[in-house]
This record gives structure tokens, sequence and C-alpha cells, in this order.
């Protein structure tokens, strides 16, 4: 039913583009009004292109679609892409997928598969790529392995948030929100001439908001959450062809219990047990309101503080880019793994990082030669520390785990990519990357207690290691573009991506702490059409991928609840997707990005159980299908003011949170409708939006943890309730 319901979406779309490509209303002399399509560039291969001319499964978002689907932060964006996925199993790992290839990457050595860009500063480590953004021109979702221009961990693709710019117009705007569960924000930028030749940007964005889940018992709210976040932007630009951007950025999130959890089988009870022992607790949930629960304390603070410099300068000939950027990242948590009213097992954590980077290109791009090229260098240097300290159910068993983890990573990325052009219409592009990381460990893990042995093959002595590795791969791109004429364009090509090796976080002896495992490898042959069709009313972009992914980076749930990564063999996942934007009528749009895959694993070397119990199951973290779907309506009045009304769905197919057939493992199939009605004054200096979201308050966990061995539970996250609420914004 599932792929018969896509199949049927797509042929509607095919009979009536790129989701969330916004469009341009259009005033003509005689004041009437009209929507049409938009030219957009990006610069999915980081030089300037038309959207409809990238050989590049590429969606982006811009304006009123980042507005109306409120796109704050990665897991958000992956909302509307199509084919992709988020989970939250604790508020410091991001858990995005895309394409059925997870982020992963929530210990020091390891590295994340979906790539995570802020105006081109790469954030690598995993607690910090869900902070949130603000103030932003467009957002670009690349899907599929981009190893050659963006290299290490982009096996599944990249997201890149791209900010506004500083320029001479002086401007400025506020936004105030106010909602339900007592929601306040206040957004707003400055923006002009400094001096002569000197413009800025200065930007900042508050926010707090009562929680989504509530004390079941004491009825106070829980999940409470405040941040701020500010960016200040200098650019210096004393002719067309040389520019230095200097930003500077900081922010602050808190949150006084996050990732509220409880049992997804409300009528059956919690049950703590010790073989050997038996039960030793058992609890059944108050209430059987998803948003009702009753846990034990949870706490949660991030801090993010950088800045970055780029440079670019033309010649007659060649274009030079150079980006310098750091990142310093903070944050502590508590979390309470069971979600249950006592404190059964409890872990207190606390990240430090810091990640320099800096990037260095050559290209002759719009030079407007026949062989078109670009040289790089990428370098980047990150350290990271994390201390734990969990506390499993210490009332009874006594026992205490210490884990303490620094990781100091150098990685080098050397690339070129060449497109040239057989004929006018056709076009050849070829690229290759070097990538090489070398990381050095230092790992430490003590328990104590009646469990200690969980944690630790001898409780006796602490286990201590310091390895050091050394990864290195070439990836590469090979594809062929055909333009059979203005508006349609077909491409195939063959990608590959690398992402690095890393040792383990919870190793119980020196020997599995001195074991790196190997690095993580994704090819994928594509073929696609971008085509804007019927007189542009029609654009309507279709890409059909089949991927090899190899020696999977899986993790190992432990008995304790938490995870070890390890390769645990291969897979196969093949798909289409399709994106449109078709305009009904003058004042009527749609919008929508569909996908249907198919997905197994093929072969199986973790170990723990024979591999007939993994080969031919569902890659863990890939919906079959995904379908976001958006109609606005366009109502210019007499006076000249517009009324746009909106409504959206989003619906997923079924997703396996374990690669092999565990207990409660399935993350069940859902769909929710968002819709917003907005008012924009005559001469655009203020409007006010009307908007909900959840409106029929699905049930959907962001994640949840299988069957443990010791503790049974399947402690269950849900994603927010039914929100309102008002925006207005003033320009001036």
């Amino acid at each position: 039913m599932q792929k018969k319901y896509i199949t049927i979406m797509i042929l509607a779309a095919l009979t009536n583009q790129s989701f969330a490509e916004t469009v341009v209303p259009e005033a003509s002399t005689d004041k009437s009004k009209k929507i049409s399509l938009e030219t957009i560039v990006v610069t999915a291969r980081k030089v300037a292109e038309n959207i409809q001319e990238v050989p590049v499964a590429v969606t982006t978002m811009k304006g009123d679609d980042i507005r109306a689907n409120n796109l704050a932060s990665s897991r958000d964006v992956l909302n509307f892409t199509p084919g992709a996925e988020y989970t939250a199993t604790t508020p410091e790992t991001s858990g995005l997928s895309i394409r059925g290839i997870s982020s992963g990457g929530g210990g020091t050595s390891s590295d994340t598969g979906v790539l995570v860009v802020e105006d081109g500063e790469v954030i690598s480590r995993n607690f910090m790529q869900n902070n949130k953004v603000f103030d932003l021109e467009r957002i670009e979702v690349l899907r599929g392995p981009q190893g050659t221009t963006y290299g290490r961990n982009a096996t599944a693709g990249v997201i890149h948030f791209i900010s506004n710019r500083p320029s001479d117009y002086n401007e400025g705007k506020v936004t105030i929100n106010v909602g339900n569960y007592n929601l306040k924000s206040i957004e707003a930028f400055v923006n002009g001439e400094l001096s002569e030749n000197i413009s800025g940007r200065l930007s900042g964005i508050y926010e707090s908001r009562d929680g989504y889940s509530k004390d079941a018992i004491s009825g106070e709210s829980l999940d409470n959450e405040k941040s701020y976040a500010v960016k200040t932007q200098f650019l210096y630009e004393p002719d067309d062809s040389f520019s230095l951007l200097f930003k500077a950025h900081a922010s602050d999130l808190q949150n006084d219990h996050p990732s509220t959890r409880k049992n997804s089988n409300y009528d059956e009870p919690h049950i703590t047990s010790i073989p050997g022992i038996g039960t030793i607790y058992e609890y059944t949930e108050v209430s059987d309101d998803p948003w009702e629960i009753v846990n034990g304390e949870s706490d949660y603070n991030l801090k993010i503080w950088g800045a970055s410099v780029e440079i670019q300068k033309q010649f007659e000939s060649v274009n030079l880019f150079s980006l310098s950027s750091f990142r310093n990242g903070e944050n502590t948590a508590i979390v309470d793994h069971l979600g249950t009213p006592n404190d059964l097992v409890v872990e207190n954590s606390e990240n430090d990082a810091q990640v320099f980077s800096q990037e260095l290109r050559i290209d002759n791009a719009g030079k407007g030669e026949p062989l078109e090229w670009q040289l790089g260098l990428f370098y980047l240097h990150e350290k990271h520390a994390r201390d734990e300290l969990r506390e499993i159910l210490p009332d009874v068993t006594g026992t205490y785990q210490t884990i303490s983890t620094t990781n100091e990573t150098n990685s080098l990325g050397v690339f070129g990519e060449v497109t040239y052009n057989i004929t006018e219409k056709t076009n050849l592009v070829a690229g290759a990357r070097y990538s090489y990381d070398k990381k050095e460990y230092d790992f430490y893990n003590a328990a104590t207690g009646l469990l200690a042995f969980i944690f630790v093959d001898d409780p006796s002595q602490a286990v201590i290691a310091t390895p050091d590795n050394t990864w290195s791969a070439i990836s590469g791109k090979l594809s062929i573009t055909h333009q059979f004429n203005e508006r349609i364009m077909f491409y195939s090509s063959w990608a590959s991506g690398f992402k690095g090796g890393g040792f383990n976080d919870e190793a119980s002896n020196v020997e599995s702490a001195n074991e790196a495992f190997d690095e993580e490898v994704v090819e994928t042959i594509e073929i696609g059409a971008k085509m804007d069709l019927f007189a542009d009313t029609l654009r309507f972009n279709i890409t059909a991928f089949d991927s090899s992914y190899d020696d999977i980076h899986g993790e190992f749930f432990t008995q304790s609840g938490s995870n070890i990564t390890s390769n645990i063999g291969n897979a196969s996942i093949k798909g289409v997707e399709v994106e449109l934007f078709a305009l009904l009528t003058d004042d009527l749009q749609l919008q929508a990005a569909l996908s249907d895959y198919k997905h197994e694993y093929t072969s199986y070397t973790g170990g723990g159980v024979a591999p007939e119990e993994v080969i031919g199951n569902p890659v863990q973290g890939t919906p079959d299908w995904t379908a976001t779907i958006s109609l606005s309506h366009y109502l210019w009045l007499e006076s000249g003011a517009l009324i746009n009304s909106r409504v959206d769905y989003r619906g997923r197919g079924e997703v396996t949170k374990e690669f092999i057939d565990a207990p409660n493992s399935v993350r069940k199939t859902t769909g929710s409708y968002n819709a917003q009605i907005s008012y924009l004054s005559e001469d655009e200096t203020w409007g006010l939006t009307l908007w909900g979201r959840n409106l029929t308050e699905e049930v959907e966990n962001a994640a949840f943890s299988a069957d443990a061995i010791f503790f049974s539970q399947v402690a269950t996250t849900y994603k927010a309730p039914r929100t309102f609420g008002l925006t207005f914004d003033y320009n001036f």
C-alpha cells in the first residue's frame, strides 16, 4: 500500500520542483499580480550554478519556505528532504539520515555520515550539528555521496546553511513570535554601509518555551527550553574583484528536562531484571498520554562560539578562494536512559571540542572556457574531550561507571574537478579527492559496584589505552549531462564517499580499546532529469539511484543501554526521488517531494548474531517512503496587500531502529499536517502570520532504545504535539 501510495502521488503530480523552491510574486505595469518559477542559483559544487543545470540531486529551501516550515536546525530541514529522516536518542546526538545512510558519530573519535556545513565551514562534531540557525538566505541539501568537493564524512550527503551576507543597502527587520506552550521569541537584524567599501550585518534571536511534556503526577512542565544566538558580519569589498568577509557568532541553549521518555507500550510494565536474581524493579505508566510522563532527573546545556574569515579574489583568468574558521563547543547533559520515576540508569556527560579548518581553492568558473576546473586543499584539526559518569541502579546495585575519552584529529584533503564541454549541449564532469585522517585517542573506563562486570571485563582495574591510527581513501565522481534544450537536462553519474574510521567509546578491555574500526565507503550510480515544462508552469526533477554501502559503521547497544561502533557489513539501497513545483493557476502553487526506497543488508560481519539473522533485513534508519506536499494560495487585495494561505503534509513509511529483527524496533508509519495564513501590507513594511503545526496531533516517536539485555524497557521520545501561534514582522 505504501509503494502504491507513492506511485499514485507521482502520477498525480505529473498530470497537473524542487520542493521548497520558492516562487516570485511579480507585478506587471497595471499592478496585476502573478506567481512564476524562479531561477535558483546554488553552490552545490562550490561554484555558482543554476540548480536546473547541476548534475547533483539537490533540494534548495529559500525565503518563505524556511519561514513557513520553521527550518531552524538540521533536523527540521530533513523533515522536508525526500528520503531523509532523523532520530534524537539524546539531545547530544543529531541522528541525521539521508538516503538511508545515517550520520552516527556521537563519540569523540567517530565521525558523521551527513556533513553539516554553515557558510562553507564544516561542523564536524556531532553534538554541535543541531544548533539553531537563523538569518538565512537559503539551505542546500545535497543527496548522495559528495566525496570530491566536500570530502570526508559526506557519504550520505551535505546540509549547507547559507547566511544572508552584508550589503550596502540600509535595512532591518524584527520578527516576534508568540504561541502555545508559552512560546516567546524575537529575531532581528540590521544591515547597511558602515563606511566606504565596508558593510556590516548584525543579527540575533532569543526564544523560550515551556516543555511539550509534563509530569503526570505534579503537572509541572518538562522539556522547558530557552536559547539565544547572535551573529555579526563585516564585508570589505573595494571593487567587484575582491571581497573579505569576517563573521563571528555565539549561541547558548538550555533545556531543563530534554528527551523526555516513556514506555512505548503504555499498558505493559517497565521491568528491570538481572539474570540469576530476577526482577528488581517494575513500573507501569500512570498515563496513556504520550506527553504525560514520570521521569527522573535530566538537563542539557550547549554553548558554541566561533569566527571565520572568507577571502575571494578574481583575476582575469582564475578565481581564488580562502576560508579559515574556528569553532568552540561545550555542553553538559544529564540523561535518564530508561524513562521511569526512579533514576535507574542516568548518564552525566560533558563535551568540549575545538575545531579549526582551512580551505583554499582556485578555479576558472565564469571565465567562458570550454574546460572549467577547480583545485582545492582542505585541512582540519579538531580536539574533542568527553567525560561521562553513569549511575546504574545506584540504590540497589551501587554501580557507577566513569568514562573519559579525548581524541585529536588531523585531516587533509586534496581535490580537483573538471567540466569539459564535449559539445554545446553535452558536458563531462570528472573529479577526485585524496583524504587522509590521523587520530590520536586517549581512553579510560572504570566501573564499581554489583554490575561493574557489564562495563569492564575486570572491575578491579580500569581500562586504559592510547591508540592511534590513520585512514586514507581516494573518492571521486564522474558524470555526463546533456541539455536537450533550455528547459530539459538529463544526467548520469557515479560518485563515491569516504567516512573515516575510529575507536570505541565504551571498550570493556584493553584489547578492544586499542582496536580500531575501519572506514566506511559508499558508491552510488545515479540518473536524473531536471525539467521546466508547460511554458514554465511545471518544474519536475526526478532521480533514480543505486548505492552500495560497504563496511557500515553499526552501533551495538550494550547491556546498559549505551552503544559501541563496529563495521557490520554491506548493504544495498536503491530508490527514486521526485521533486516538483507546479503553478496550477496564476495564484495557486503545488510543491511536492517524494521518495520510494528498496533497501537491505547484503552481508554481515559484525558478530553477536548469525549473518542469516541480518542479511535481507531493512537498513536501520531508512524510511521505505517519504512524502512532503504543500499547497499555497496567493490573494492580492485591491489595496495591493497580499494574503497567503498554505497547507502542507509530511509523511514517511516504517523505519527500523536495529539491523537485527529485535522486539519493538520499528518506528511506525506516520504523517502530520501544518497550515498557516499570512497578511503582508501593501508597502511590505509589516506582516502577520497565524500558523499551526502537527494539527492532528500525530503521535510520532523521535527515537527509542531497543531492548537491552538487562533492562527490558523501551524508552521512547516523542516529537512535538500540536503547536500554534502568531508571528509579527516589521521591516524598516
